[in-house]
């Protein structure tokens, strides 16, 4: 968090989540199936959910009870598009809110967010922006606030912080907002 303090007025704050399948131990078994990223500077939201893998119609049920089962009639009804059109997207939405570098944020970036994104953008053989910087928010939640429970994540600092669990969790616009409201 210093280092981007030392560089504050050059760059602007994403902060996203990533809705997943697959098993996490595994990274390269997760296929994006939704994102949603907030621009602090315009207060815009980008949310498009992604179809994982258009030959598929059967998708393996969620490991937890109550988090979203992807289904082909769920995937056109969103009007789902594969990662490469969404990143696409993603990178003109962002050059649009910002002319300045970007910092996204979220929680876990570095062991599930960030190396999803690559590894999808990867299988559509394309780059993700070189100059995009990620943050951390579990890292710095962790160096900032107190938890007497050990619980450091998303729900749990929500819980603790605000006092209230995240409406709709694992959804990723839902996730995204509790993120904005914890920092």
């Amino acid at each position: 968090m210093h280092l981007l303090q030392n560089i504050a007025g050059c760059v602007d704050y994403f902060i996203f989540d990533l809705e997943f399948i697959g098993n996490i131990q595994d990274l390269y078994s997760c296929q994006i199936w939704e994102i949603s990223i907030f621009s602090k500077k315009t207060g815009q939201w980008f949310n498009k959910v992604v179809d994982p893998n258009p030959e598929i119609n059967q998708f393996p049920k969620p490991p937890i009870e109550g988090l979203t089962h992807i289904t082909r009639d769920f995937l056109h009804e969103e009007n789902a598009k594969t990662w490469d059109v969404v990143l696409d997207d993603i990178i003109q939405w962002v050059n649009s809110q910002t002319g300045q570098i970007p910092v996204f944020i979220s929680h876990n970036t570095f062991k599930a967010d960030k190396p999803i994104m690559e590894l999808e953008t990867k299988r559509y053989q394309k780059l993700m922006p070189l100059h995009w910087l990620f943050f951390d928010s579990l890292n710095f939640c962790r160096d900032c606030v107190t938890s007497h429970s050990g619980n450091y994540s998303l729900n749990g600092l929500h819980k603790l912080l605000l006092g209230s669990p995240i409406n709709n969790a694992h959804r990723a616009q839902y996730d995204v907002q509790a993120c904005v409201d914890i920092l």
